[in-house]
């Protein structure tokens, strides 16, 4: 398992070297997981239009699942060009 959560996966923060393999950049917002392997994070960082529904609305969630709820929305967005979640502003959540 990784020891690391990401925190801002989105298009922009993936590359692709000149032999094809992809690679994850823009470490500023991850985090390192603890030594007691604790991945509960209490705060957000990173592109809201990325957070896991968890993200938005309890005030702990588990950071390795909202970096996958992340890469799905990557997914999607790749795959048809556009947000999978569209309100009247283009946010999921409206901050408290």
């Amino acid at each position: 398992m990784p020891k690391i959560i990401h925190r801002d996966i989105k298009p922009g923060n993936i590359l692709i070297d000149n032999k094809g393999c992809v690679k994850l950049g823009d470490f500023g917002v991850s985090l390192l997981i603890p030594e007691n392997g604790s991945e509960l994070i209490n705060s957000n960082a990173g592109s809201d239009k990325f957070f896991s529904p968890e993200a938005c609305m309890s005030k702990t969630y588990r950071g390795r699942l909202t970096d996958l709820w992340a890469c799905g929305v990557t997914l999607y967005m790749i795959a048809t060009g556009d947000f999978p979640f569209k309100g009247v502003h283009k946010k999921l959540y409206r901050e408290i």
